[in-house]
């Protein structure tokens, strides 16, 4: 059976230009059909979410990284990517986005895509309908607990499920972000918490699917510490009753 010479550049141009006639046609055909039945979130600007773009260039990369591999099996790999890309946790994460900017004014949590307006260009964005923000109803005023600033950021330094440090990769045009909620005043005093309770505001993480280096090894998916919310953290106060002197044993 034939294997590929990759140390030969004019057969391996050859087979990095068939590889991407058949990614290209994979992103026209599968790919993009596939997107259309995923609620992925996109923002209400131009560009779209380039998940699926960064998987593909993952998964080609690691192909590409494959030395000897005989053409059944690079059929076989190339056969099975549309279920790797449709199965990929990444894909189904609404708090991550990949591309060169964040959408600044997209929220996963209050705002859904309806669709595609070819005129303009632009992706129609809609309040959700179970956001609780509703305008056509009055509502009773209310405040947080934990006054809260939501915002996209890009996560560098971090690490992963091991506590091994991570870097997550960042790329010119496919840098990921991931959406958060900060506490506005950290370790600041909870509002309408009892004075039984000390309160305080504090950040809390989760874990994001991201693509990151750890340490001596080759850059690879896998869950990473992220910002996620801020919470409010009570401990109950204990009181120690001061004896008076009219309560003094008498001698």
């Amino acid at each position: 059976m034939l294997k590929f010479e990759w140390r030969s550049r004019s057969t391996q141009s050859r087979h990095v230009v068939w590889l991407t006639v058949v990614i290209l046609c994979s992103l026209k055909l599968d790919t993009f059909h596939f997107c259309s039945k995923t609620t992925i979130p996109l923002p209400p600007l131009d560009a779209p979410n380039n998940v699926i773009k960064l998987i593909i260039k993952t998964y080609v990369n690691e192909l590409l990284d494959s030395p000897g591999m005989d053409p059944d099996q690079l059929k076989r790999k190339m056969a099975s990517m549309n279920d790797y890309i449709s199965t990929h946790p990444a894909l189904h994460q609404r708090y991550l986005w990949v591309g060169s900017t964040p959408p600044a004014e997209y929220n996963p949590d209050l705002h859904e895509i309806t669709g595609y307006d070819q005129n303009t260009t632009r992706f129609v964005v809609k309040r959700k309908r179970n956001s609780g923000m509703s305008e056509s109803k009055e509502q009773l005023p209310s405040e947080e607990i934990c006054e809260t600033k939501q915002k996209w950021e890009q996560i560098n330094e971090t690490h992963d499920l091991y506590d091994n440090k991570a870097k997550v990769i960042q790329q010119e045009d496919m840098k990921q972000f991931v959406f958060s909620y900060r506490c506005a005043k950290n370790k600041g005093k909870c509002l309408g918490i009892s004075q039984l309770y000390e309160s305080e505001c504090t950040e809390r993480f989760g874990w994001m699917y991201m693509y990151y280096k750890p340490e001596n090894k080759p850059p690879q998916w896998g869950f990473v510490n992220a910002p996620h919310h801020c919470a409010c953290r009570l401990k109950p106060k204990f009181y120690q009753p001061t004896i008076s002197s009219a309560d003094e044993p008498m001698k």
